[in-house]
């Protein structure tokens, strides 16, 4: 029997494989509504929670199973001193699967010894929390696209955040990651934590109290609340709770890439967010490039990766006869093979290419998706039209499966 306690039970191959099913669940939710059918979740909360107990239970749902289960110890007989074992052994004949929060670190463990079914830590007091490490590794990974050579930032309470606890040991397992711990004193990373997870690996850290000083250094900020529930008097809560709160103001030291601040202005002109005036004698920010692949036959591939830079792809860059792809009704990125005039492409290109659009599309978990290609000419952008937006009406269609090892292969820039 398969359970869940800790993160590093499962190895980086499975976390990869469960992050695609995600992703695909979230594309394809449809395609999984009846996967749980019969299924019947046991949601064992001794301990309140909001988003994680709901999560649980939507998921369920969602899926097509049932759920059972309490909110806080209070509305179950543990109110009247029943064991954690014992509650596990009765209600553990009435499901299928537990997910189990407890304010006591260590109990979802002893659980697992007494339970007739698998038992999922949906958190254990400040110790782990790896389900939702699996959620932001889910994030990092649509955002960042990788796991590895990346300088992560933890803000807060640092000591009692179980959160970061998993995070920290499930990224420890990828190569070139360094990571920043930022929190008051009182608040510090475990020493085990550290020497476990850190020192033992030689992964490269530094400690500060000043989340401003090291915010230019970070590809990501995890932030965590200081949270009242692990204090043992409230006079030391007050006196940090407020220790570190996330401003605009901090953010705007925050390592300023080309994507993000292309990004930035999409949202402005869209009217998201407001636009930010360029102060006196600040440079100009850099102009994204887009991601650029050579064909097996040597021909020029380059992938636009946001809606602003599609337009400067497909209706600055790319010449009258290159070959422009984008997937059928579906969001993603324009791609354009550089044909050097050529009317006729070679197979392998052609489907090299296909494979960008549909990678870096919303379908990229997806098989056999359609993608269109027509020559840059037949490409017209309506007036007023938003970023990315473009029409055609001459195309023909290729259907293709991603295939991320193939597009690894592919030499880029």
């Amino acid at each position: 029997m398969n359970h869940l306690i800790d993160i590093l039970q499962l190895s980086p191959e499975e976390i990869m494989e469960l992050v695609n099913t995600a992703c695909d669940i979230i594309d394809h939710p449809a395609a999984y509504a009846h996967k749980c059918d019969g299924k019947i979740l046991a949601t064992l909360f001794f301990e309140p929670s909001t988003r994680t107990r709901l999560s649980f239970e939507s998921a369920m749902l969602s899926l097509g199973g049932q759920v059972l289960g309490f909110s806080s110890a209070n509305s179950s007989s543990a109110s009247k001193g029943e064991s954690v074992a014992d509650t596990i052994r009765v209600v553990s004949a009435y499901c299928d699967i537990i997910a189990m929060r407890h304010p006591k670190e260590g109990a979802p463990l002893v659980a697992t010894q007494h339970s007739l079914v698998p038992v999922i830590n949906a958190g254990d007091g400040g110790h782990n929390h790896p389900t939702q490490t699996l959620t932001d590794l889910i994030t990092i990974h649509k955002e960042k696209g990788h796991f590895d050579n990346l300088t992560i930032g933890f803000c807060g309470d640092l000591k009692f955040g179980r959160t970061v606890h998993s995070l920290v040991a499930a990224m420890s397992r990828y190569t070139g990651v360094r990571f920043v711990f930022v929190s008051p004193e009182e608040l510090k990373l475990p020493r085990y934590v550290k020497e476990q997870y850190v020192k033992s690996k030689n992964i490269p850290y530094t400690q500060s109290t000043c989340l401003e000083e090291v915010m230019p250094e970070l590809d990501i900020l995890y932030m965590t609340r200081v949270q009242k529930e692990r204090f043992f008097n409230e006079e030391d809560y007050l006196r940090l709770k407020d220790s570190y709160i996330l401003t605009p103001e901090k953010l705007e030291n925050a390592k300023e890439d080309a994507d993000l601040s292309e990004i930035r202005t999409e949202l402005a002109e869209s009217g998201f967010i407001r636009r930010q005036a360029q102060k006196k004698g600040q440079p100009k920010p850099k102009r994204a490039k887009p991601l650029r692949y050579i064909s097996s036959d040597g021909y020029e591939i380059l992938v636009g990766k946001s809606n602003l830079q599609n337009d400067e792809l497909t209706l600055r860059t790319a010449e009258p006869t290159d070959l422009w792809m984008h997937t059928k009704d579906i969001p993603g990125s324009h791609v354009i093979i550089r044909t050097n005039g050529q009317s006729e492409l070679p197979e392998a290109t052609m489907e090299e290419a296909a494979n960008l659009a549909a990678f870096y599309s919303k379908a990229k978990n997806s098989s056999m998706v359609p993608v269109d290609y027509t020559q840059r000419k037949n490409i017209k952008k309506p007036n007023g039209a938003k970023p990315g937006m473009v029409i055609y009406l001459t195309n023909k269609t290729i259907y293709i499966t991603p295939d991320e090892a193939r597009i690894q292969q592919m030499k880029n820039e």
